[in-house]
């Protein structure tokens, strides 16, 4: 028979027996506390990659105020690696200065180990990854979040002053979990632009273009199409087709041509005028050209505030050579008064052209969806 009282005694001690033994046993931090340089103090952790670790910190020289270290990864340590991570501190720093849509870099070392580390203002928000998670964005809130992150990077690529020349930055890994969006009592959302740790530096003599760590910008030209949500819904299979057509005389003009097809709903036509004797008409066929595809983006009429739909068109490469041989061709082209006789030229062409588009959709099969470019 087991002794009575020592099974009281587990009994009574049971719930801290078993909290103690389930309890994780936790490693204290080295860093925790650590004064960097005689003059920041290691928070905590905030944050940790590939690339490195990011503490919270105490900048005690100037009385307390929070700041984030960035320190490179110990199995970083060549000086290959040393010299990319310093000048991702340098451009965050030079660009910092310029707008306030990149995160600002304020000072740059390396520790008692020999490990670099720099030092950046401490930010509180939520990575534009979270927020979309979380929630579609309505569509001002898409627009303003859109124009602070494009004005960043248009800070970027004007370039810093590198050896006496002006470089562009291209940053080269813009996603969503690389912008912070914050609270700002000025601007109220705050967006910045953080690690530039993969950005390219572009100098005029090729040979000198350096790599480093942490956006090659991709420009992509968009098309905004209104539809009812029954329209948007039905042709969500659909096959996509895209065509150009182009008109030098009386005046310079590209009629854009989408259409979407299935066997049920028959063909939506989406078409777009682009004028080659304005800059925005200029900039939006070159990057057509250029890139070789473009998005569709549908809104319903109930809601425009939202995007309810997005396509991809891939324009075919016989396509894209036009494009490009029409943008130039354009470009030295005398100016002319008649941009609306133009359009209304390629609108007949296109009613013309109509038949011979719709047939070839039709014997296409449409069950999935598929990019046909003419």
């Amino acid at each position: 028979m087991p002794n009575c009282a020592w099974v009281k005694l587990v009994n009574r001690y049971r719930s801290q027996l078993l909290q103690a033994l389930t309890k994780p046993i936790m490693t204290k931090d080295p860093n925790h506390g650590r004064i960097l340089a005689n003059r920041y103090q290691l928070v905590g952790l905030i944050g940790q990659g590939a690339m490195g670790q990011v503490y919270k910190a105490k900048d005690m020289l100037l009385g307390g105020v929070i700041v984030a270290v960035k320190f490179i990864s110990q199995t970083l340590l060549n000086q290959k690696m040393r010299d990319r991570f310093e000048r991702e501190a340098t451009i965050c720093a030079l660009l910092g200065e310029k707008s306030n849509h990149i995160v600002r870099v304020r000072d740059y070392g390396v520790d008692e180990n020999d490990i670099s580390f720099y030092v950046m203002e401490f930010l509180e928000g939520n990575s534009l990854s979270e927020i979309i998670r979380e929630q579609s964005l309505p569509l001002p809130r898409f627009l303003n979040i859109s124009r602070q992150i494009s004005l960043g990077l248009q800070c970027a690529h004007k370039g810093i002053v590198i050896e006496g020349e002006q470089s562009p930055i291209i940053h080269r890994d813009i996603k969503p979990s690389n912008i912070l969006v914050v609270q700002d009592a000025s601007f109220g959302e705050l967006v910045k632009i953080l690690d530039f740790g993969i950005a390219k530096l572009i100098q005029s003599n090729s040979e000198q273009t350096h790599s480093f760590m942490g956006t090659s910008q991709e420009l992509l030209a968009t098309l905004w199409v209104m539809l009812t949500k029954d329209d948007i819904e039905n042709r969500r299979i659909s096959t996509r087709y895209n065509q150009f057509l182009f008109l030098m005389s009386p005046h310079p003009m590209v009629l854009w041509i989408t259409a979407l097809h299935n066997r049920q709903h028959g063909a939506r036509w989406l078409t777009c005028y682009l004028d080659l004797k304005t800059a925005m008409g200029q900039k939006v066929i070159r990057i057509l050209g250029e890139s070789g595809n473009y998005r569709i983006l549908f809104f319903a009429l109930t809601e425009p505030q939202r995007c309810a739909n997005v396509m991809t068109a891939t324009i075919a490469s016989t396509q894209r050579k036009l494009l490009l041989d029409w943008a130039n061709a354009s470009h030295a082209a005398m100016p002319s008064t008649q941009p609306q006789l133009s359009k209304r030229i390629l609108k007949q062409e296109l009613e013309k052209l109509k038949p011979k588009i719709v047939m070839k959709l039709e014997a296409v099969h449409t069950d999935y969806p598929t990019d046909i470019s003419g």
